[in-house]
């Protein structure tokens, strides 16, 4: 818990954050180096990995409308007033009046900021952890770097589900936070940030136990679209391929990704030297599956053969980088 602590409050007070394998090696190739010329994201706050921010899919609209229920994509911006469903975590939480709510890639987390003034936000994020051990988290200091400390103001208030927590912040003297966490009977909990300037810092805390009190923790729904089912759908149909070339030596790499869930990969080099040249051509078949977010994630290849090779993906816009390298990915009809 703390370590998601820290990362959801990184964000929030703004501190550097800006808006495969056969087992082991990305090819079968051991001396390789993937050069490939490739097509045109951390996990973001609230999870294990890094901090990154929202992203948005490239529309600026504002979805919802007060009373609404709307299911949280990533990256969508969502109105005041609307009833904000993460079904796959059976959570639903209101968004308050005048405020815009953007989730961010993992659909984990909500950063609800007010649309009329600048002096403060809100993060909601969605996790698991064991409720005792979370209440002695919010009653200790926590360090966010060097010179930056939230100190707790008092002891732990718990009512019913809810526990909440007061801060000073040192190395930010014009804040204030709260921390509450609601838990729930399905293995999640929510954990609320709000963070704001001194003198908006009782209004801000007043909306964040506006919203604690609108929070539903029910059933989680593993049907319902989830940050694992965004990066399929951003996967399938899809050719992932990778070239690679030096004056003696060349190499392609390709892995279909078919909608029925099939997978074929295919690596081919060839090469040239004073002692004669030769070819090497590989083809597995099997199935894929991802485990993830929506624009980064593991894909994972199970082949007919029992054995299995694991790809870390990350999508953007400009490009698609395979194991930390550039591929292109490309929609393949024949698939």
């Amino acid at each position: 818990m703390r370590k998601q602590l820290i990362l959801s409050l990184f964000l929030a007070l703004g501190f550097g954050c800006s808006g495969g394998s056969n087992d082991s090696s990305g090819t079968d190739s051991p001396t390789a180096e993937n050069n490939g010329q490739a097509d045109g994201q951390p996990n973001p706050p609230g999870s294990p990995e890094s901090p990154g921010a929202p992203t948005s899919p490239g529309s600026d609209a504002v979805v919802g409308s007060p009373g609404a229920k709307v299911e949280v994509t990533p990256g969508v911006k969502f109105t005041g007033g609307s009833l904000l469903q993460f079904s796959y975590y059976g959570v639903t939480l209101t968004l308050p009046q005048s405020f815009i709510g953007v989730a961010t890639p993992n659909a984990k987390t909500v950063v609800m900021e007010s649309a009329d003034k600048k002096q403060g936000n809100i993060i909601g994020v969605i996790a698991t952890g064991d409720q005792s051990a979370l209440i002695n988290e919010l009653s200790s200091p926590v360090q966010l770097e060097e010179g930056v400390i939230l100190n707790p103001t008092g002891s732990v208030s718990t009512e019913g589900n809810k526990s909440t927590a007061e801060y000073t912040i040192q190395g930010a003297n014009d804040r204030l936070a709260t921390i509450t966490i609601i838990f729930g009977d399905h293995g999640y909990h929510l954990t609320l940030i709000s963070l704001a300037a001194k003198d908006a810092f009782d209004e801000f805390k007043t909306i964040a136990a506006t919203i604690s009190s609108s929070v539903i923790l029910d059933t989680p729904n593993p049907d319902a679209p989830g940050p694992q089912a965004e990066l399929k759908q951003m996967l399938e149909g899809y050719l992932l391929q990778r070239f690679y070339s030096a004056s003696d030596y060349s190499e392609k790499e390709r892995i279909y990704l078919c909608t029925d869930g099939s997978v074929t990969r295919i690596f081919h080099s060839s090469g040239s030297s004073v002692n004669g040249s030769g070819v090497f051509h590989k083809e597995y078949n099997g199935t894929w599956r991802v485990e993830g977010t929506r624009f980064q994630g593991a894909i994972i290849l199970d082949y007919d053969d029992n054995t299995q090779s694991t790809f870390q993906i990350t999508i953007s816009d400009e490009q698609t980088t395979v194991d930390g390298k550039k591929w292109f990915r490309t929609q393949e009809a024949g698939c």
